[in-house]
């Protein structure tokens, strides 16, 4: 199979935004430039104006199997080198070093590697910031095996597959030779303060195709879209004008946020609670405590709810 950048087509259903793939892509592949010499590791130099990006994009959307030589390392993963190009494979995309769990093991591990070949396939390939991401566990799969899986999937299917790696952004996994990326907010309907308080790297999850990047070789993944959209059961289990007791979960200084059930946050202002009682600040109001309410405004749309201070819950 041979297809080349232009033969992608874009589907319908709109993109998330590029700033969190760059969060992501960043967390998972940092220290690709980090300096060798503290490791006493020296490599050598390439002009970029020796580097054939050409080459290097046709790898990436034939999804080539290509080998390269590791020259260096540093606590993100190894440095490489191919014919007139310099790569970085970083340690999620190992599949000796992915296992490992503390960083000594992982350092000791990865200078091994140095003077060794290595197969790998190109994930990322950016010629504007000179940045080439490989991967050791993607070369598994037979070349072309990428093409075959986004032929395969459409906007709203459900897929399964193995967690390769977790930030604070969210969740690599694994579909077979092609990674899809669960972004934090797609994680939970209800709030998610890290990835790794819901899954393990090794897990098998399921998940439904959000968006689909053909060009950048790029798949949003949902988990929270294969359960029940709770906003929807609240707004047929309550109505506005309804008085309830909610728990504070965040303060800010604008107002208080509160749950009123698993998943359902809402916020009442500053302005409202002082309004019914001049003695209270966001000072004087703590995550935990208890405060009775009324429902102002449902927005199942967009997941908002609007609350109207009433009283301290005693």
């Amino acid at each position: 199979m041979s297809l080349k950048k232009h033969d992608f087509g874009d589907d319908s259903a709109p993109m998330l935004d590029d700033s969190w793939w760059s969060s992501l892509l960043e967390e998972a592949t940092k220290y690709p430039n980090a300096d060798n010499k503290a490791n006493n590791i020296h490599h050598e130099e390439i002009d970029d104006g020796d580097i054939d990006w050409n080459l290097l994009e046709q790898y990436f959307y034939q999804d080539e199997v290509l080998k390269v030589t590791i020259v260096g390392y540093n606590k993100g993963g190894l440095l490489v080198k191919g014919d007139k190009f310099r790569g970085f494979v970083p340690n999620s995309h190992l599949k000796e070093i992915s296992k490992m769990q503390y960083n000594q093991d992982r350092m000791q591990a990865l200078k091994q590697y140095i003077g060794q070949d290595m197969e790998v396939k190109v994930i990322e390939c950016d010629q504007k910031t000179g940045k080439l991401i490989l991967s050791e566990r993607a070369a598994e799969k037979a070349p072309g095996c990428r093409l075959d899986v986004f032929e395969e999937l459409e906007i709203g299917s459900d897929v399964e597959g193995e967690v390769t790696n977790i930030t604070k952004f969210g969740i690599f996994l694994d579909l077979g030779g092609v990674e899809g990326l669960i972004h934090v907010s797609e994680i939970s309907w209800g709030k998610v303060h890290h990835p790794s308080e819901v899954v393990s790297v090794g897990d098998s999850v399921r998940a439904r195709v959000i968006s689909i990047d053909r060009e950048k070789m790029r798949i949003a993944l949902s988990m929270k879209q294969l359960l029940p959209n709770p906003w929807f059961e609240f707004s047929e289990k309550y109505l506005e004008g309804d008085v309830i007791t909610v728990t504070i979960t965040r303060v800010v200084g604008y107002g208080v946020f509160a749950e009123v059930e698993n998943g359902i946050e809402g916020l009442v202002h500053i302005s409202d609670i002082q309004s019914k009682d001049s003695t209270i600040s966001t000072d004087t109001m703590h995550v935990g405590e208890q405060i009775v309410v009324t429902i102002k405004a449902i927005d199942v749309e967009n997941r908002r709810l609007s609350m109207g201070f009433i009283s301290r819950f005693e």
